[in-house]
């Protein structure tokens, strides 16, 4: 933290570890009291302001100043500027600081010439057209917000169609401007709804960081709207919304058609009434009647969410609203809707009609949730964030926003004041008059707040100033400009470069110091259509528009395309050509040379390679026991003591083949103690332990190649896992040469011998009864064992060096071996 914003109790902490003598101290400090902008955090300025005063450039006696005054982040316009109204309106007695020769800005940064830098003054005037009255009380009609905000939304559009250069300081040249390099500073976030909108209607993509405009983003309103009504649609203003809405579609004139047809009552009996007419605007209500019944008793017997979900798809709002400017974002805030409404049903509290005053309540109470986000701030956007969330930043071309915003002066006219000086103060209470009055210390407290307040107020603008690189664009509304442009110029005279005090301290916007400022400006009367002689020295460069509330209303929605419109409404093909014509075809019907490649996997087992090529038999269990034992794990414990699954025991049955010990031939009576043992340390379960065939598994030892596994057993190896690596061509025919594929399998057992390798494989499908004949079960085997054994047989000849001897496949179901 920059010490111009150090508060008292920091203060205290510091000066108990200084040392006391400030000319050989050990405390450096830094900052700039100008940007001290955060007195709502008790932020003390008069700090930094005492020691700068009465430090010397010397440092003789006392602390060193060392005065930093060249700026390195912005171009001479944008310094000229804010030199130009500082000068003007900062000083000790209002500002607390004099903007003298040792404050001023002065040019650090090197920047190429540009043409289009001059610092632009865009005024929107709010004044009513007489002549147009009529027009201007419609509904439709801008509020100044609104209005400001097509403004800023129409100058970006057109800066980056005229491609506004912006110097690159990694290419060190110039470039075209990106929505990026835009940001837009506002005092606070209170007009970002508007901005959005704005920049949707102009399709410029926005982000700001703002708690607000959810409820009120057209498409939220309108479903919300819906939702009421499905509650209760005897809520007029409800009904009308949705009725308004493209979800029915009715104009005003219907509407009020509906109306006359029962001129008293709810205007949802005078629907019901008007659905018995016979004419297309009764259809499309009798329409929308039999859905509103469908919604109500949907919302009776489901959940908010498929409630919602419904109306989606029934109605094609969600659709809807993603073709229009902006449709990302009102997709997103629909999805939202629709998940917020998820998270509410889980609470205690559920049900539509709880849901409705659950959000009439947030609205009540001011709470509202920010738009939904679908860019990120890093992207090609233009970003809005507040000026103290600015600071210590820079950006190319700043939009300085909402200059004709009043000053926040709530608590200032507060019944009861509190002051780090003087104390307390409140206003006095004649309880017999029942008058309440202003006491003399109320209002010499408020007198000194608003003298800090002011103060405040010039820094945050000084900080908004010098955030901008290359380009300033201050924008601002006046309820009349003429108005405006008189009272600025009662003190056009003035040949004294400060402003009188009674005028700076009896403003109440950023925009009244501006013009009184800029009315001395030799450009602005030129550009106002204004003759006056006196003006200040300076080679600042100005630019001074005024928009007319009027020429925002419409938004320019002209589409080169117009000409297809006939052909769309009829849906008909649109007759179409193009000189990409070529181009477009070979994009569409371009197919990637490498396809082969996206249809192999670089690793993979033998399983899946086996079901590759094997015709598999629907009544047999062909799947590894390893991949048996995954199934198994995934089955919950209640089921598995219930009954188990065929592959389940055959898990179990290859658990204790893999634990069974080779040093002599297992019998009865040690293959029950083995079992015991197994369920004792959780490698069975008791109810795997009573599904054990005990029976096949000592009957695999008394065959011959089961007495060899017992006389080898140093040679023996069980569950041998392994990785190869194969010729890509022997899983997919078309793949390249040098392609090649892993492939994992474990070995159930494996005997080495001198002579080779003896591999066996236990297998655990049903056999008995389910062939005519034992070469019919043989072939099926084989066509469905084969690929696996041969991959088998290649992964371990050439991970050994020893041939494979012999391959064997054993049946427990059986008791039979097979050679391949």
């Amino acid at each position: 933290m920059k010490y111009q914003d150090t508060n008292l109790v920091q203060e205290s902490i510091l000066q108990q570890i200084v040392l006391p003598d400030e000319a050989k101290g050990n405390l450096f400090m830094v900052g700039d009291v100008k940007q001290s902008i955060y007195r709502f955090r008790l932020a003390e300025p008069t700090l930094f302001m005492e020691k700068y005063e009465r430090y010397q450039l010397d440092g003789k006696d006392t602390g060193l100043r060392i005065d930093l005054a060249k700026n390195f982040r912005s171009r001479k316009e944008v310094l000229d500027t804010t030199n130009f109204i500082f000068k003007q309106i900062m000083d000790k007695e209002i500002g607390e600081i004099d903007y003298n020769k040792e404050a001023e800005l002065v040019l650090g940064a090197t920047f190429k010439e540009s043409k289009n830098a001059e610092t632009e003054l865009l005024v929107v005037d709010m004044q009513k057209n007489v002549q147009n009255l009529d027009e201007n009380l419609m509904a439709e009609d801008l509020q100044k917000n609104q209005a400001e905000a097509r403004a800023i939304a129409r100058k970006i559009k057109n800066m980056i169609a005229d491609q506004f250069p912006v110097f690159d300081k990694e290419i060190k040249q110039f470039r075209p401007m990106r929505y990026q390099d835009v940001v837009i500073l506002s005092r606070a976030m209170t007009s970002a709804p508007d901005l959005e909108e704005a920049m949707k209607e102009m399709d410029i993509p926005f982000y700001a960081t703002s708690q607000q405009g959810y409820f009120s983003a057209v498409e939220v309103a309108t479903i919300i709207s819906l939702l009421k009504i499905i509650d209760n649609p005897y809520q007029d203003i409800a009904l009308a919304a949705v009725l308004r809405s493209p979800i029915v579609g009715l104009k005003e004139e219907e509407l009020a058609l509906i109306r006359l047809s029962r001129s008293k009552g709810y205007f949802f009996d005078a629907l019901e009434a008007y659905s018995k007419e016979q004419n297309q605007t009764a259809e499309k209500i009798d329409i929308f009647l039999k859905q509103l019944i469908n919604w109500r008793e949907l919302s009776i017997r489901e959940d908010l969410t498929t409630l919602i979900s419904g109306i989606y798809d029934e109605t094609g709002f969600f659709e809807f609203v993603g073709g229009l400017p902006g449709g990302k974002t009102r997709k997103a805030n629909l999805q939202a809707l629709y998940e917020r409404a998820g998270q509410y049903e889980k609470t205690a509290f559920r049900g539509l009609f709880r849901f409705i005053r659950f959000i009439e309540r947030l609205e009540v109470r001011g709470d509202d949730f920010g738009t939904a986000k679908v860019l990120g701030e890093k992207e090609d956007v233009v970003r809005m964030m507040t000026i103290h969330s600015s600071k210590g930043l820079e950006f190319p071309v700043v939009i300085l926003s909402g200059m004709g915003r009043k000053f926040n002066m709530r608590d200032i006219n507060s019944k009861v004041l509190l002051d780090k000086d003087f104390g307390f103060a409140s206003s006095y209470t004649d309880i017999e008059k029942r008058i309440t009055y202003p006491t003399i210390m109320q209002q010499v407290f408020r007198k000194k707040k608003i003298n800090e307040m002011i103060a405040e107020e010039m820094r945050v603008l000084y900080v908004a100033l010098t955030r901008a690189e290359e380009k300033l664009i201050i924008t601002g509304t006046v309820p009349e400009w003429q108005t405006s442009l008189e009272n600025a110029c009662q003190i056009s005279d003035r040949k004294e470069w400060i402003l009188p005090p009674s005028v700076r301290s009896s403003t109440r916007n950023y925009l009244e110091w501006i013009l009184y400022s800029l009315v001395r400006h030799p450009d602005f009367f030129k550009q106002v259509g204004i003759n006056k002689p006196v003006t200040l020295a300076t080679d600042m460069l100005l630019k001074v528009t005024i928009l007319d509330k009027s020429s925002l209303n419409e938004i320019d929605t002209t589409n080169p395309n117009q000409e297809y419109l006939p052909f769309l409404n009829a849906l008909e093909e649109i007759p179409h050509t193009s000189n990409k014509e070529e181009q477009i075809a070979n994009t569409f019907s371009f197919e990637y040379p490498r396809k082969v490649r996206t249809q192999i996997r670089s690793k993979q087992s033998v399983t899946e390679l086996k079901r590759q090529f094997q015709i598999q038999d629907s009544f047999s269990d062909n799947k590894f026991l390893e991949t048996i034992k995954q199934s198994s794990l995934e089955r919950p414990k209640f089921v598995q003591e219930s009954q188990l699954s065929s592959t389940e025991i055959g898990t179990a049955m290859h658990t204790v083949m893999q634990s069974i010990s080779l040093q002599q031939t297992p019998n009865e009576e040690t293959l029950e103690r083995l079992l015991d043992e197994m369920v004792t340390d959780y490698k069975i379960t008791e109810a795997e332990r009573k599904m054990i065939n005990k029976a096949q598994i000592l009957a695999f030892f008394h065959t011959s190649l089961g007495k060899k596994i017992i006389a080898e057993m140093p040679n023996v190896k069980r569950e041998v896992p392994f990785i190869y690596q194969l010729p890509a061509k022997k899983v997919v025919r078309e793949a390249d040469e040098t392609e090649t594929v892993l492939i994992q399998g474990v070995v159930d057992c494996m005997l080495t011998e001198d002579d080779g390798v003896t591999i066996i494989d236990f297998k655990t499908d049903h056999i008995t009864g389910r062939y005519q004949s034992n070469e019919q079960m043989e072939k099926v085997m084989r066509r469905r064992y084969g690929t696996q054994l041969e991959l088998y047989k290649e992964a371990i000849e050439a991970i050994t060096g020893l041939p494979v001897k012999r391959s064997v496949l054993y049946f427990f179901d059986s008791e039979e071996i097979l050679d391949f």
